[in-house]
């Protein structure tokens, strides 16, 4: 699974993540996946690999950022012998090459930003 798979994973929980009053979030292991829930989600211990404000989130992570997340949740893959998650967002083309669907998501930030 290249870099850019696991920003998207990333990418994707941060853009999934429930919108609640919590001002605050984590990027964790839940469920058996990468998600972005509030801090207190659970009483039970678990894997947590960033943690930030909303605000951060809604403004986008930085680069530096989005490196740091995705060493820790390959280094926990890794040492827990975790099989990466299935291209099931995948498609072959004519000539056999895999290509990423992807959908255009805007976060309300972004939305009001460009408009």
């Amino acid at each position: 699974m290249s870099s850019q798979n696991i920003k998207e994973i990333i990418l994707s929980a941060i853009s999934q993540r429930p919108k609640s009053n919590f001002t605050y979030y984590h990027i964790c292991w839940w469920d058996k996946q990468i998600q972005c829930l509030p801090p207190h989600h659970t009483e039970e211990k678990h894997n947590v690999f960033f943690g930030a404000s909303g605000d951060t989130f809604n403004n986008g992570l930085s680069p530096y950022q989005l490196q740091l997340i995705e060493k820790r949740i390959v280094a926990f893959w890794k040492d827990r012998n975790i099989k990466l998650p299935a291209k099931s967002k995948t498609k072959k083309t004519d000539r056999g090459k895999n290509k990423l669907k992807r959908q255009t998501q805007i976060t309300e930030f972004d939305s009001k930003r460009l408009s």
